[in-house]
Formats: structure tokens, C-alpha cells, sequence
């Protein structure tokens, strides 16, 4: 009677490891894929968004290339240029672009979420909060992000 009480404590356990290790797997599987790290760098990144749209809430959307100090941003690298998007009635977005030869990856701060302020034709995930990675869609979109498809 010993051994079949072993033998069904030892079946349960490994009927429980199997199981955890099931969750872990698919819990891996289904996060995107190497997003940007938005929980050490959300501080910096407000701080650099709150510094450039003071004052401009009425101002007309607009893009710019990113000089000086603007030319990086911890945790996202190359900003190539910025952008804000203005639409009445509606807070500011704000976006730094990285461009490569081969795609364009876009940090996105839209306190707001509507569909009206996600670029087309990307695929995008939101990273927490007003923060939103966008990437080209060249190659398709990595796991965890959604294609945007043109209006």
C-alpha cells in the first residue's frame, strides 16, 4: 500500500511540474518580443516629453530632426526626429523615430488612446500606460505587436 501512495504522489508531481512548466512556456511565448524596456526608462522618457511639448498645446502638429541632446534617449538609442501631433480638443502626442535602411521604430507617448493617433501601416504593442512602440512592417510584425492596417 506504500508504494502505490508513492507512486500516486510521485504521478501528481509530475503531473504538476509538466503543468507549471506548460504556463511558463506559454507565458513566454505570448509576450512580445523584445520591446522596449518602459519600466527603467519611463521617468526619463516623461521627463524628455514633458520638457518638449510645455507650451506648445495649441501648437500645430509638426516634425523636426532631432539635434544635440535630443539626438538620444536612453533606452530607445538614435533619435533621428521628432514629431507631435495636434489635434483639437485632444492632449499632445508625442513620437521619437529611429530610421534604419531596412525599417523605422517609433516611441510613442499618447496619454489619450484612440486609434486616430496610431501610425498606419506599423505594427504597434502598447509598452504600459501612454507608451507605445511602433515598428515598420516590412517584414511582417514581431510576435505580441498588431498591424495597423491604412485607413
Amino acid at each position: 500500500m506504500g508504494i502505490v501512495i508513492r507512486s500516486r504522489i510521485a504521478k501528481f508531481l509530475l503531473v504538476v511540474v509538466v503543468l507549471t512548466m506548460l504556463a511558463v512556456g506559454l507565458y513566454l511565448h505570448n509576450r512580445p518580443s523584445d520591446t522596449l524596456d518602459v519600466a527603467t526608462y519611463r521617468a526619463t522618457w516623461q521627463a524628455q516629453v514633458d520638457s518638449l511639448v510645455k507650451g506648445r498645446q495649441s501648437a500645430p502638429s509638426s516634425c523636426w530632426a532631432a539635434q544635440g541632446s535630443l539626438a538620444t534617449l536612453p533606452g530607445f538609442g538614435a533619435v533621428d526626429s521628432l514629431c507631435w501631433t495636434s489635434i483639437s480638443g485632444h492632449q499632445l502626442n508625442f513620437r521619437f523615430i529611429q530610421k534604419t535602411p531596412s525599417s523605422v521604430t517609433e516611441l510613442l507617448y499618447m496619454p489619450e488612446s484612440s486609434d486616430w493617433k496610431l501610425q498606419y501601416d506599423f505594427c504597434v504593442v502598447q509598452l504600459s500606460g501612454p507608451w507605445w512602440e511602433l515598428r515598420s512592417s516590412n517584414s511582417g510584425c514581431p510576435r505580441g505587436f498588431t498591424f495597423v492596417p491604412a485607413a
